[in-house]
């Protein structure tokens, strides 16, 4: 009696004992991305985990081993069990896509479950027939026009010769216009030392034309064998003509310095000592300054310049807009260059607002201070005076209607829309005195409106009540 219980117990945690298991088809070739597979079965239960019964019991977790330790996943769909025509067997469709693409994946693998072997060599990864580009890269993947870039990537079966020289289009750059370049070299050695075609490296280069147009490129590889070109996508990109540094990128007010400017795919240099011009500025053009261009490096990639600022000039973060005589447009870096204000007894700024909140939809009066601000220009002219967020979006104005006798203080109604992004917002005040637009950051908030009921009660017991909800 004790002799049949413990067989009772070993079979009751043990899967597959008995099962007939096997995969349909049950090889594939190195490196495909994705394999249906069937797989075949005696019973549903054989691939539950069986710790008391299949009833009761949830789907067992699926895998191919092999003695190089390679593991792929195999989803376990045993919940939609179906009959298969063409094996004549019971089991279910399962789709595999960890399937390696390193030539040490070949061999036969095991199926298993929770270490234990349900089929050995119930799968097998081949040597493949064709070809394939395994990985590609080049540097840099952002070249300009005219610049010189080295590529590289692994393949296996491309036989092409080890080593080429000058302009050619084994391997060539091809952009979607159809537009296409070639290489100046490129060769390939066995990387695996194991003397066939299965592990080779490639290396390269190739100078990218200046009438190149800008965009994405893909590479073209011929394969003579098959007579077939293998494409590897977007391997680089010629970025648009854009800035992206100034250098130094900030300033005192009264100073003067020198900067150099850097992009890409900028043409800087129109030729007869004719170089890009440059300028600042705040919210939409406003507080403009400009730069002077002195030259350009070597390369024509850099521009140099002076830059003298204002001992007034409104301090805070610039936008810096550069002339490209490449695309004849104007190159626009936000917050690229930063005014910096001198600390002085007599700087002007804003230094209240009161109140200093409003709803979506409100109208209201408000009162602003500031320090050695002229808001009175005489005439009953008034400093104009705005709120925005993030560097000028979602502006609303106000409007002035007077100051206090003493003229330190800015009498004026904001109107808020019932629509106007809720958040803290930036008070932007006209200075007749220095003859710029002060900031005083984060100084209002805008209050979103709660959604409301009207009316908001009724008495116990009434049929019905018809309210509008705003």
């Amino acid at each position: 009696m004790r002799n049949l219980l413990s067989l009772f117990i070993l079979s009751l945690f043990t899967i597959f004992s008995s099962a007939q298991v096997f995969i349909t088809p049950n090889s594939c070739e190195l490196g495909i991305d994705s394999l249906e597979v069937f797989i075949s079965g005696n019973d549903p239960c054989d691939f539950y985990e069986q710790y008391t019964s299949c009833q009761y019991s949830y789907p067992a977790s699926l895998y191919l081993y092999d003695d190089n330790e390679y593991y792929i996943n195999v989803p376990n769909n045993v919940n939609n069990w179906t009959y298969n025509a063409s094996t004549g067997t019971n089991g279910f469709y399962a789709t595999i896509t960890d399937i390696p693409s390193s030539i040490w994946g070949i061999g036969n693998y095991d199926l298993k479950e929770n270490g234990n072997i349900i089929t050995a060599n119930a799968f097998a990864i081949t040597v493949p027939t064709y070809p394939k580009i395994r990985y590609s890269n080049c540097w840099p993947n952002e070249p300009s026009t005219g610049d010189y870039f080295n590529f590289y990537f692994d393949a296996w079966n491309i036989y092409l010769p080890n080593n080429n020289y000058n302009n050619n289009s084994d391997i060539k750059f091809v952009h979607d216009s159809g537009y296409e370049f070639g290489n100046t070299y490129y060769g390939w050695y066995d990387d695996c030392g194991n003397g066939n075609m299965l592990c080779q490296y490639f290396n390269g280069d190739a100078i990218i034309p200046n009438n190149a147009p800008e965009g994405f490129y893909d590479m073209y590889v011929w394969e003579p064998n098959t007579q077939t070109w293998i494409i590897e996508e977007d391997l680089f990109e010629i970025p648009p003509p854009r800035i992206d540094d100034i250098d130094p990128n900030e300033g005192n007010q009264g100073q003067t310095l020198s900067v150099q400017i850097s992009g890409d795919n900028v043409v800087f240099d129109a030729g007869s000592s004719t170089y890009s011009s440059f300028r600042f500025s705040q919210w939409s053009g406003s507080n403009m300054f400009q730069g002077t261009s002195t030259g350009t490096n070597y390369d024509g990639d850099e521009l140099y310049g002076t830059v003298s600022i204002d001992a007034n000039q409104n301090p805070g973060m610039y936008d810096l807009e550069v002339y490209d005589y490449g695309s004849h447009q104007w190159l626009m870096m936000e917050d690229a260059f930063e005014v910096i204000q001198l600390a002085g007894p007599n700087n002007p700024s804003i230094t209240s607002i009161n109140p200093d909140e409003g709803d979506q939809g409100q109208t209201l009066s408000v009162q602003i201070s500031g320090d050695n601000v002229m808001f009175d220009a005489g005439s009953s002219t008034y400093s104009s005076f705005r709120f925005s967020q993030w560097s000028g979006s979602n502006m609303f104005q106000g409007t002035s209607t007077g100051t206090n006798y003493d003229g330190d203080e800015l009498y004026g109604t904001v109107s808020i829309d019932a629509n106007q992004n809720p958040g803290m917002y930036d008070l932007e005040v006209y200075d007749y005195g220095s003859h710029q637009w002060l900031m005083m950051e984060d100084a209002f908030e805008v209050i979103q409106l709660a959604n409301t009921i009207t009316p908001n009660s009724c008495e116990l017991g009434i049929d019905s009540l018809e309210v509008f909800i705003s």
